[in-house]
């Protein structure tokens, strides 16, 4: 299957999200704190900082921090200059990639090897493509990647409608 890409304005994304207790990674085993395994009565916003990452570096260079959840898993990527990841797919789960530096060439298998520089700014929804990505400039690139198991039915009307808007006087009631 094809990738899509798509533009996106730098900084929309954010990270509050609560990690797992115990998550291993290339055969890491990553402690994590109480209060980030579960979400809170309050539904506080976590946040978390790079303290909290199981953190690696690939044989290709890649620095990869990752911050794993029982439910989808988040991680930003440092691809060197010359850096060529594996070809690979992955059939169960959604991966999107946001390129926050930088530059990346991604290909991906149809008929042919089909190829695409996405740069700064842009997303790429892989689609379960057969795919891999490298860095073919000369300085760094830095990408955030999610990954998850898709719903099966539509999600798109919750997704679009699941915001409730507060009204100064209703804040002010609930923190009497």
């Amino acid at each position: 299957m094809k990738p899509f890409i798509y533009f996106m304005k730098a900084g929309m994304l954010k990270k509050s999200i609560r990690l797992k207790m115990k998550t291993k990674v290339f055969g890491i085993q990553a402690i994590r704190s109480r209060y980030l395994m579960r979400k809170t009565e309050k539904k506080n916003p976590i946040i978390i900082d790079q303290t909290n990452a199981v953190s690696v570096t690939k044989e290709n260079g890649t620095d990869v921090s990752y911050f794993l959840f029982d439910t989808f898993e988040v991680h930003t990527n440092v691809i060197p200059a010359g850096c060529v990841q594996d070809w690979h797919v992955h059939n169960k789960i959604e991966e999107i990639i946001v390129v926050n530096e930088g530059t990346l060439f991604l290909e991906w298998i149809e008929s042919a090897i089909i190829n695409k520089t996405v740069t700064t700014g842009e997303m790429i929804r892989m689609n379960n493509s057969i795919h891999r990505i490298s860095n073919t400039s000369d300085t760094v690139a830095k990408c955030t990647i999610f990954r998850f198991v898709s719903p099966s039915k539509d999600q798109s009307e919750i997704i679009k409608t699941d915001k409730k808007i507060y009204s100064e006087e209703e804040i002010a009631s609930l923190v009497q």
